[in-house]
This record gives C-alpha cells, structure tokens and sequence, in this order.
C-alpha cells in the first residue's frame, strides 16, 4: 500500500448527508396582522411562483423550542433578511421549513408571523421540535456462512449547537476489518454551500466463483476432483471522499464529489469454476492485481418532497448519480457508473401507505467490483453489504432462473411494492412505529452474459431476474431508526438464508 495515501485517509473521513423533509402543513396570507400566529395554507410554488399582496417588512426574527441547537443555527437556514418587503405567501416561507427539516436536526418545523412594534411591520417566529443529535445510524449484527460480524455507525448531527455533523463507523468479522469517520457542514464557513470529506479503511475478504470452483488444480491428492466453496481474494482498500453540495429550496440537494482510493488485492493466479454449463475462470470483481488507484468524480441530483424521511407516507424521492474514473485524473480503472432511483408514496386512509420503488443501473468499461451491482443489495434472501464489504457467498434462486450465475454486475433493474400500517405516534423515546409488508422482483446481468446461449436455461428461466420480499416493524427512535424484518433473521441464522436463497 502507498504510505502517502494511507497517512492521508487516516486523517479524515466523511459523515454521509442525511436529507430529512417534513410533513406538509397549512400555511397561508393573513387578510390583516394580529397579535397571534397568521398562518395558513402556502399555495405551490409553481401555482405562485411569484410572491402575493399583503406585503410586510422583517423587523426580527424568534426562535423557540431550541434546547440544543444555537439561535444562530436555525436562522441560518432563513433566506430572509432583516428589513426585507416580502409577501406573506412567499415561497422562501415554505422552504425554510423544509430545509430546516431537511437537516435531520427536528422532528417538525413551524413558522408563523406576528405584528411587529409598528404597522407594517412583523416578526418571523419559528418553532422546533428538535431530534436528538446523537444517533445511531447503523446497527447490524450477523452470522454468515462464512464468518459472524458485527458494526455500529454514529453520528453526531449537531456539534456543539451548529451544522457542523461528524461521525465514526466500525465493522469487524473473522480476519476482517474496516472502518470510516468524517466530517461534514451545510453551512461551510457561513456560506450556502457544504463541504463534506470522509476517508475509510478495510481489510477484507470476498468470494467469487459459481459451481464446481477449482483453485490452482481441479485434482486432489488422490487424484480425485477436488472443488471449492468459493475462490477467496483478499484485499487493502485505502480511500478519501470530499466534495461540496448545495441545497435548493429544501427539496432539491446536488453534490459534486472528487473520489480517490488505492486497492492492494491478492487472488489466485488460476482459478474456474462452471457457470452456464461451461467452465470458464474466474473472474476477481475486474480487480486489478497488487496495488491500483482508482479516482473519479461523482455528481448527484436528489428531489425529496417526503412527508417524514423516517416513516414517510406521501410524497416522492428521485435520486441520480453519476461517476466518471478515467486515466486523465490518474485512474487505473476507466468507467461510467449510472444509476436512477425514484420512490413514489400513496397515502392510504388512516395514514397507511403504498410505496413504488423503481431502480435502475448501469455501468460502462470495468469498474472494480466495489462499485458493482451486488446481488445482496437486491435480494431480501442475502445480507446487503456494510462499508461495501461481503460476508456471504449465497446465491438467490427463488425463480430459479439464470440469476443463481450472478454475484457482481453491470446492470441492474428493481420494482418494489410495499405496503405500511402506523402502529403508534408519540412524543417520548419512540416517535413512531410502521409495519411493513414488501415484495419486488429485480433483474442482474452484465454485457458478457448477454452472449452466452446455454443449454441449461430456456425460454423465461434464461432471465436473470429474482423474486424478494421482506416483512417486519420500523421503529423511529431519539436515537435513530431501527428494523427489525425477516431479512434480518437470514444474518443471523445462515442455514435458514442458504435454503430461502436456494429453494
């Protein structure tokens, strides 16, 4: 590994942005100012682009319900100046709300105006309802086929009263490790742009190989066939993250990020396994072997107008990313990474909600295998990866189509249902409790596959794709977002995972 690289990355790391956006609320024009609040229904901004009559002038602004978070803080979040003319149905009003709920720093948001010291004038009094900043963001626990891990995320969103947000994350597993922190500001240096930076280390392990896998030789000592589970390559990743992002009127987040890591693999110098009825070798996730570098630059547009980020009911989020690595910044690996994500939410009565999940994904040229479409990120019947990191070799088969030959790819489809029920509401520890009933199918293949006929798949079961679905409880907390589901029952009881992915 570079040592210049690594002195680098040991300094930083990067907390990941978390977009959260409130629960629509009546807002609208007063007729005449009053000593008490003046709020009703704000109009779309694309009904009223434009701001209407009556018109005042900021005299100053309150905030209330702020124990933690400084003053300056929230107002910060606030387009408007003092002293400025603007109309009651001004659609800064609206965005402020959301961007102060986009933060994940309140549980709500609201503001009003009431009449200033002389006529015509008035003041913003915005009210909050904070969330607790420091959070666990990810918590998992498993036991694999493979090996038992364990990793714990935490964040602190709020440090000492202000938009600066850092966090430390940590997994580790047999002969495996790896972990990240970072640091991150909206607001950076009192400006409207962020600034973030995150830099990880892992030491890791991961499988490839489909069937009848022969490391080095195929012959046994006695002469018999002899076959692996898998062939192991094992590997030192080494990166660092920082960028900038910009938030639109609450709802609309762009970053633009500069990415560079060093890879240091070590895999088999000959190894096959049969996969489509032939024997062909195996290929190490396009890794490169001994050390590499990969550097690119990613860019991300995301429009989120959820009413709840944590237990949404209406709304949408669409989010597109884009990453470039080439040899013109001093890349080994030269690629093009697209993918598209949109959740479209319909609010049911009693609050209950269907969600449409729509996923696509495409990468051109050979990235690392870091960077491709994994089959656990699909499949509720294999555990997802955490820091990008694997513990398992199962393979879905639930359709039993050609998805069983798939593990690492360049091209990904999803389509997702889920329906959920609102079990509880409250103010204490536990802010709310949804349960949930999902179901999808996804589809996973790369450009190579497209060319293979094999006798072994025909007509729809020659289709890459899978059935998945999942059942559980989500439980928004003080201190973070937890699941409990079926899918997490197969990191913990591996048999039970290898026969649901299998059968």
């Amino acid at each position: 590994m570079r040592p210049g690289l690594f002195a680098v990355v040991c300094g930083f790391l990067l907390l990941p942005s978390m977009s959260v956006h409130a629960e629509d609320s009546p807002v609208g024009p007063p007729q005449e100012p009053s000593a008490t609040a003046i709020w009703s229904p704000l109009p779309d901004e694309k009904e009223n682009p434009e701001p209407q009559s009556p018109r005042y002038a900021l005299e100053r602004i309150e905030v209330h319900g702020n124990a933690k978070m400084l003053d300056q803080t929230v107002r910060r979040y606030i387009s408007l100046e003092l002293g400025e003319v603007f109309a009651a149905d001004d659609p800064r009003l609206e965005a402020t709300r959301y961007r102060l709920l986009a933060t994940g720093l309140f549980r709500d948001a609201q503001l009003s105006l009431v009449r200033g010291s002389e006529r015509g004038w008035v003041v913003l009094v915005v009210r909050v309802k904070e969330r607790n900043t420091l959070v666990i963001q990810d918590l998992a626990f498993g036991l694999s086929e493979i090996t038992p891990y364990g990793f714990l995320d935490l964040g602190e969103r709020s440090f000492i009263g202000s938009t600066i947000q850092v966090q430390a994350a940590a997994i580790a597993a047999k002969d495996q490790y790896g972990y990240r922190i970072g640091f991150s500001d909206d607001h950076f240096l009192g400006s409207e742009f962020g600034f973030h930076v995150q830099g990880l280390f892992t030491h890791a392990r991961d499988y490839f190989g489909n069937k009848d896998i022969c490391v080095h030789s195929c012959i046994g000592k006695d002469g018999a066939p002899q076959y692996s589970d898998y062939a192991e390559m094992r590997y030192d990743r080494a990166g660092l993250r920082l960028g900038t992002g910009y938030v639109y009127r609450g709802r609309f987040y762009t970053t633009l990020d500069y990415r560079l890591e060093e890879y240091q693999a070590r895999f088999p110098a000959a190894a096959s396994h049969r996969t489509f009825g032939e024997r062909h070798p195996v290929v190490f996730g396009h890794m490169l072997p001994g050390a590499s570098l990969l550097s690119s630059v990613l860019f991300q547009v995301v429009r989120d107008t959820r009413d709840n980020p944590w237990l949404p009911g209406t709304g949408r989020k669409t989010a597109l990313d884009v990453q470039l690595a080439t040899r013109i910044i001093g890349s080994d690996y030269e690629y093009a990474k697209f993918t598209l994500a949109h959740d479209e939410y319909f609010g049911l009565p009693r609050r209950q909600s269907i969600r449409l999940g729509l996923f696509g994904g495409l990468i051109l040229g050979n990235s690392p295998f870091i960077d491709q479409f994994f089959v656990g990120d699909f499949s509720s019947f294999v555990p997802s990866r955490i820091l990008q990191m694997s513990f398992t070799h199962l393979k879905p088969n639930v359709l039993e189509t050609a998805i069983q030959e798939m593990h690492y790819e360049d091209m990904a489809a999803s389509l997702n249902l889920e329906y959920s029920l609102p079990l509880y509401r409250g103010q204490g520890l536990v802010y709310g409790i949804d349960a949930f009933l999902g179901a999808g199918l996804f589809l996973l293949i790369s450009g190579d596959h497209l060319r293979i006929d094999s006798p072994e798949y025909d007509g729809i079961r020659s289709v890459p794709m899978d059935f998945t679905a999942d059942i559980g409880v989500r439980i928004d907390t003080g201190v973070g977002l937890f699941v409990v589901s079926l899918a997490n029952l197969f990191r913990f009881v591996p048999l039970v995972g290898d026969q649901a992915a299998e059968e």
